[in-house]
């Protein structure tokens, strides 16, 4: 049962491929406002297809963020993060190893620049926390998957 009650403090854990890792992912509930948006954003007619614009997920993942598990993430020199910049400092262990954790004011850019498909993964999750329910899918036109901006995958609909 879903409680009908908006919170501060959501969260997501999501598996990262490459650190073979869990990372939990805090958010909050985007506005009626942000949730127009994003579903207007989302898609563009192109060449008179329906296409999928992937950036707009990462986008609004940057803008519903709110944070991520402390030693979540590490910057370049191995030092584990925080978003918290009042818990710079404190000591953590790590797989057995001794950390201090550091904050970084643009710890958003960072994931932006190197995991964007995390932010994508947050994005898609809460703006699109609904499906329908049908028992079998139109047949009259087709899907289509295309490669589009940024050789990522669109899925089109002809029009």
């Amino acid at each position: 049962m879903r409680k009908l009650i908006k919170t501060e403090l959501n969260k997501i854990t999501i598996t990262d491929n490459f650190s073979n890792k869990d990372i939990t992912l805090f958010h909050r509930m985007p506005t009626y406002s942000e949730r127009m948006r994003y579903s207007t954003e989302l898609y563009r007619t192109v060449e008179g297809k329906l296409t999928v614009i992937p950036s707009t997920h990462v986008k609004y993942g940057a803008l519903i963020i709110t944070g991520f598990e402390d030693a979540a993430y590490c910057d370049g020199n191995g030092s584990p993060l925080t978003t918290e910049p009042l818990r710079e400092g404190k000591e953590i262990k790590v797989d057995g190893k001794k950390y201090k954790l550091l904050y970084r004011e643009d710890w958003k850019d960072m994931l932006e620049d190197v995991v964007p498909e995390h932010l994508a993964m947050v994005a898609s999750h809460v703006f699109n926390s609904v499906k329908l329910k049908i028992d079998e899918l139109p047949t009259e036109e087709g899907i289509e998957i295309e490669v589009g901006e940024g050789d990522e995958p669109n899925f089109s609909k002809k029009m």
